[in-house]
């Protein structure tokens, strides 16, 4: 049955890739901090995903639009990523984790932008549909978070690699029943040029860039905060996993708030709250009031996701469809770059709380700046 309506395959995908992914991204910070890495050794590894993405990321979405294996390549990158991400447990000490991390990073690329491009494969035209499908990602990211951290407490860092791993498997078959592709005769490079030069690309690509170096301290440090104010494992887990609720919400109205604004109105807004959220998560020192205002991240992520997505494939040509969101993902990590070298060169200097409130004063000059430069306009 599940075959035959590949919507469901793809949901399926997102559902068990993130809920296996959730079983050590909050944590790896502090996995890391308990093997003995610095500050500036943890800021490093938490950077690597974005470096990959940057060399790495265009690379795989290229190949599958060249080859038009688009399905072929996300399995291939989902079985790769879940064995790379288990030697990380395996590495003990900097070096070796450091060698599991670039190849753990280089795996897991492709595999959202190359997911969002199935997605919108298959929905064939109803863009507006996508948070309805993306939105079974963040349910199995609200389960793991929440199940992991609290495994984590009770069992230690073994569990949730061996459950990392199996999950990853499972996801690698979901993906094996996602549809091809459509066959273009279109000129990759020639196409390629006409998007790179399109100038609402690439007003569209410097905001991507700001909320890439904001989404990285939470991604990277929330856990840390949490830690440093008195919260338990438990805790973070529960933090990344009322994140992951707020996104639902935003995800499932999807479709009733993209008639509402334009995607740069959305970008602008996410912003604002980036903004807001990171100078909170720094001010506050109460575990319970930190988890509290990462509801945010519904408007910070899911606002994003919503207006980018659908907005990338809509503009790319028809031959560029994974290229497009490839390059999404590129310049996400180029602000992630930033963001992880920053707050861990700030994590040493000057301490979490204030590299938090240090890192939402450049979002919101950032915001600032944009708004200066851009001319808001609810969409026709």
């Amino acid at each position: 049955m599940l075959k035959r309506n590949p919507i469901w395959m793809t949901g399926g995908t997102f559902f068990v890739f993130f809920l296996a992914f959730s079983a050590i991204t909050p944590f790896l910070a502090i996995y890391y901090e308990s093997v003995g890495l610095t500050g500036k050794q943890i800021g490093l590894l938490a950077a690597l995903p974005s470096i990959a993405r940057i060399i790495f990321t265009p690379l795989w979405g290229g190949l599958a639009d060249i080859l038009q294996k688009q399905h072929r390549l996300l399995t291939a990158a989902l079985f790769g990523t879940g064995a790379a991400g288990f030697a990380i447990f395996l590495g003990g000490r900097f070096t070796t984790i450091f060698l599991a991390v670039i190849c753990w990073s280089i795996m897991i690329a492709p595999i959202v932008p190359l997911l969002d491009s199935g997605t919108l494969r298959v929905l064939d035209g109803r863009a507006e549909k996508y948070g309805r499908v993306r939105l079974w990602g963040s349910i199995g990211w609200i389960i793991g978070t929440v199940v992991f951290g609290r495994l984590l407490d009770a069992a230690g860092f073994a569990p949730i690699f061996i459950c990392y791993l199996v999950g990853m498997i499972i996801s690698t078959l979901f993906s094996l029943s996602l549809p091809s592709g459509k066959t273009t005769q279109h000129n990759y490079w020639t196409t390629l040029r006409q998007l790179l030069t399109d100038p609402r690309w690439v007003r569209f690509l410097a905001l991507i860039m700001v909320c890439g170096f904001a989404a990285t301290w939470f991604n990277a440090y929330l856990g840390l905060r949490i830690r440093a104010v008195g919260g338990s494992n438990a805790a973070v887990g529960i933090a990344f996993a009322l994140a992951a609720l707020s996104e639902v919400v935003f995800f499932y109205f999807g479709e009733q708030l993209q008639k509402w604004r334009s995607t740069q109105t959305f970008l602008l807004f996410a912003l604002g709250a980036y903004a807001v959220r990171m100078v909170a998560t720094g001010w506050l020192t109460v575990p319970i009031f930190i988890i509290a205002v990462q509801l945010l991240h519904g408007i910070t992520y899911g606002l994003v996701q919503l207006a980018a997505v659908p907005f990338a494939n809509e503009i790319a040509p028809e031959n560029l469809k994974a290229t497009a969101q490839s390059l999404l993902s590129v310049v996400m990590g180029l602000g992630s770059i930033l963001g992880a070298f920053i707050g861990g060169f700030l994590l040493d200097a000057v301490g979490l709380e204030t590299a938090f409130q240090i890192g939402g004063g450049i979002v919101a000059l950032a915001l600032a700046g944009f708004i200066i430069s851009f001319k808001i306009r609810p969409r026709a």
